[in-house]
């Protein structure tokens, strides 16, 4: 890990003064150190509830045509989106319109739903409602899907068949499309009018919205990209999905300030609601709890309320400590950690250090594969670990990121020799082949269905044996 020391003068001054007199040039080196090491093209804002402090611009909106990123760059912030239903919802209950404890049932009785399951719940991601993205036929009929009701179709079918209700935390897209259509049920409008009217209208917020189709890039927008090497960048807007009440809405720092600043304002909720909406409610991790919509991270002793959001082609998270009145936000084009760099700004605000993670395990062997090729790694497996410092071995999401970038870039030969890699780590893993089997569609589907036809004898009832299954009928097909 490198890390970012700084003398105590420097860290007493930091300590006593900040955020009202930032340490640019500490900043500006963690940044340096994320466009470096992670191929970092985005925007960070660093503020408290009355003024904007420090914002920093890097990289391409569009690669391909050099077009810069702004401060009022829109960026898609998927599941951050998640927040602003929260507080929908938490507007309407504070308005008495509904209650935590009403059953979805009531509103939503056409979708025949367990009369068990209650918006608290749901808002908590204790309702086991799944991922309707994972639901067989979500890719055929995304396409069709440009409203909440035509959404929650997929979520429906999927809770009746696999009716899960633990109380657990278990996180779930398909909660927040079921919150989004009681909210549009409880105001009347639909989902992007009543974030306009109770949300944008009331926060300043002028360029933020959702809109189909997700492949669809507005002026203004980022396109997403898919980092393979520092040199080499993958347009991904192919893969991006629509969003609604769960995610994928278009957004810049600026919107996303006005937003947070608003909250701690109580400009949108009264003090009370606002603390009952980020009070621990579910036990996520050994490091953060889930409140109503919002996360609560520890980190240097002190709860940072927040979300992240990302894909394979953008990253975003936000984060606020109460207590400092301090609001961080960062949004990324590139798969990339905007969390570990939140987390690096916030350990430079607590104690004027701060660790940067190194390059991500799989674009350091992308490199190797590119300057000595699969076949040196393959046979020095042990080496190559150590030379990338990882003397242990490979973890299966580093595996399944690497399988996806030589899927995207057509590399079969080399995706082959790196599955039967993984393999050998994960031998009982149902994610390593069926990342293969998925990547391999680029290249060669007749592979691709022999592999799934020895992984699916494995992993009968897996979800994602299900939707593979779907999407290989559908490539025959074509």
């Amino acid at each position: 890990m490198k890390t970012i020391f700084t003398n105590i003068i420097l860290f007493l001054l930091v300590q006593n003064s900040f955020p009202q007199n930032i340490n640019i040039d500490k900043i500006d080196i963690l940044l340096k150190e994320f466009v470096e090491e992670r191929f970092f093209s985005g925007v960070v804002l660093i503020g408290t509830s009355n003024e904007i402090l420090y914002t920093k611009t890097i990289g391409f909106a569009d690669w391909e045509k050099q077009i810069p990123n702004e401060v009022s760059t829109n960026f898609n912030i998927a599941s951050i989106g998640k927040v602003f239903t929260a507080t929908l919802i938490m507007q309407l209950v504070e308005n008495n319109v509904l209650s935590l404890d009403d059953a979805i049932s009531k509103w939503l009785p056409e979708y025949n739903l367990p009369d068990s399951l209650t918006i608290f719940d749901v808002i908590t991601h204790s309702a086991g409602t799944g991922n309707y993205m994972m639901h067989k036929h979500y890719d055929e009929r995304i396409v069709t899907m440009h409203s909440l009701d035509s959404v929650m179709n997929l979520v429906s079918e999927q809770i009746r068949n696999n009716p899960i209700h633990n109380g657990r935390f278990e996180y779930s897209n398909s909660g927040y499309i079921i919150l989004g259509r009681i909210i549009e049920k409880a105001t009347g409008h639909n989902y992007q009018e009543t974030l306009q009217k109770f949300i944008f209208a009331k926060t300043n917020i002028k360029k933020s919205y959702i809109h189909h189709p997700a492949t669809f890039i507005a002026p203004g927008e980022a396109i997403p990209y898919i980092p393979i090497t520092k040199d080499c960048f993958l347009n991904d807007i192919d893969s991006e999905t629509p969003g609604f009440s769960d995610g994928g809405m278009q957004s810049n720092v600026l919107d996303m300030y006005s937003f947070l600043s608003a909250l701690l304002k109580n400009t949108m909720l009264t003090s009370e609601t606002l603390g009952g909406m980020w009070e621990a409610r579910r036990e996520v991790n050994n490091n953060s709890q889930m409140a109503l919509g919002w996360f609560i991270y520890n980190s240097q002793g002190k709860e940072l309320i927040g979300h992240n959001g990302g894909g394979r082609g953008f990253s975003s998270s936000i984060r606020i400590s109460k207590e400092d009145d301090l609001i961080l936000i960062a949004v990324a084009n590139t798969k990339t950690s905007t969390v570990d760099l939140l987390n690096g700004l916030f350990d430079l605000y607590k104690t004027g250090v701060c660790e940067i993670p190194e390059m991500y395990p799989q674009y350091k062997l992308m490199e190797i594969v590119n300057e000595r090729g699969i076949n040196h790694i393959s046979r020095n497996f042990s080496q190559v670990m150590l030379e990338i410092n990882t003397p242990h071995s490979l973890k299966e999401r580093d595996f399944v990121e690497w399988l996806y970038l030589l899927g995207r870039m057509k590399m079969e030969d080399e995706l082959l020799v790196v599955f039967d890699l993984a393999r050998k780590e994960f031998p009982e893993n149902p994610s390593i082949w069926f990342s293969a089997i998925e990547s391999l569609m680029n290249t060669d589907i007749r592979k691709a269905q022999e592999l799934f036809d020895v992984a699916v004898n494995r992993w009968e009832n897996n979800p994602y044996a299900n939707y593979l299954q779907v999407k290989l009928n559908r490539n025959f097909k074509n």
